[in-house]
Protein backbone atom coordinates (compact mmCIF):
# COMPACT_ATOMS: atom_id res chain seq x y z
CA UNK A 1 0.00 0.00 0.00
CA UNK A 2 1.06 3.56 -0.74
CA UNK A 3 0.17 6.61 1.24
CA UNK A 4 0.58 10.09 0.16
CA UNK A 5 -1.02 13.32 2.09
CA UNK A 6 -0.88 17.09 -0.10
CA UNK A 7 0.15 19.04 3.03
CA UNK A 8 -1.62 22.16 1.01
CA UNK A 9 -5.00 20.17 1.33
CA UNK A 10 -4.77 17.80 3.57
CA UNK A 11 -6.25 15.43 1.71
CA UNK A 12 -4.59 11.83 2.83
CA UNK A 13 -4.74 9.06 -0.30
CA UNK A 14 -4.56 5.06 0.11
CA UNK A 15 -3.14 3.45 -2.97
CA UNK A 16 -2.28 -0.12 -4.39
CA UNK A 17 1.22 0.04 -5.36
CA UNK A 18 1.88 -2.71 -8.24
CA UNK A 19 5.46 -3.51 -9.31
CA UNK A 20 6.49 -4.50 -13.40
CA UNK A 21 9.63 -3.39 -13.03
CA UNK A 22 12.25 -3.04 -10.49
CA UNK A 23 11.82 0.81 -11.49
CA UNK A 24 8.27 0.92 -13.02
CA UNK A 25 4.75 0.89 -10.79
CA UNK A 26 1.20 1.48 -11.09
CA UNK A 27 -0.62 3.19 -8.51
CA UNK A 28 -4.74 2.20 -7.74
CA UNK A 29 -6.83 4.29 -6.18
CA UNK A 30 -8.38 2.23 -2.43
CA UNK A 31 -9.72 5.39 -0.77
CA UNK A 32 -8.67 9.08 0.54
CA UNK A 33 -9.27 11.42 4.00
CA UNK A 34 -10.05 14.56 4.13
CA UNK A 35 -10.66 16.43 7.41
CA UNK A 36 -9.90 13.22 9.25
CA UNK A 37 -13.44 11.45 7.31
CA UNK A 38 -13.12 8.76 5.80
CA UNK A 39 -14.90 9.87 2.33
CA UNK A 40 -15.01 6.39 0.39
CA UNK A 41 -14.96 4.01 3.28
CA UNK A 42 -12.50 1.58 1.10
CA UNK A 43 -16.04 0.56 -0.38
CA UNK A 44 -16.40 2.60 -3.60
CA UNK A 45 -14.98 1.73 -7.02
CA UNK A 46 -11.71 3.65 -7.82
CA UNK A 47 -12.47 7.71 -8.62
CA UNK A 48 -9.23 8.08 -10.37
CA UNK A 49 -7.56 5.83 -12.94
CA UNK A 50 -4.39 3.95 -12.77
CA UNK A 51 -1.30 5.76 -12.88
CA UNK A 52 1.42 3.91 -14.05
CA UNK A 53 5.39 5.57 -13.11
CA UNK A 54 8.35 5.10 -13.85
CA UNK A 55 12.04 6.41 -11.49
CA UNK A 56 14.44 7.88 -13.84
CA UNK A 57 17.02 9.21 -10.51
CA UNK A 58 17.10 8.49 -6.97
CA UNK A 59 18.93 9.81 -4.10
CA UNK A 60 18.73 9.47 -0.44
CA UNK A 61 15.84 11.18 0.17
CA UNK A 62 13.63 11.56 -3.16
CA UNK A 63 13.76 9.76 -6.46
CA UNK A 64 12.32 11.34 -9.45
CA UNK A 65 9.61 9.82 -11.56
CA UNK A 66 7.69 10.22 -14.75
CA UNK A 67 3.93 9.45 -14.53
CA UNK A 68 1.40 9.37 -16.67
CA UNK A 69 -2.57 8.30 -16.09
CA UNK A 70 -4.52 5.69 -17.44
CA UNK A 71 -5.91 6.99 -20.99
CA UNK A 72 -4.12 10.39 -20.98
CA UNK A 73 -1.31 11.04 -23.71
CA UNK A 74 1.11 13.55 -21.40
CA UNK A 75 3.27 12.73 -18.75
CA UNK A 76 4.11 14.68 -15.61
CA UNK A 77 7.18 15.11 -14.04
CA UNK A 78 7.61 14.48 -10.08
CA UNK A 79 9.92 14.30 -7.19
CA UNK A 80 8.98 11.97 -4.28
CA UNK A 81 10.34 12.83 -0.57
CA UNK A 82 11.18 10.43 2.08
CA UNK A 83 9.59 11.54 5.40
CA UNK A 84 10.89 9.63 8.12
Amino acid sequence: MHIETDNNTGITMKLRVQWFEPCVYELQFLSYVMSGKNTTGGTEKPKFPPIRSRIIETAENYYISLSMMEGEKNESRDTIWKIE
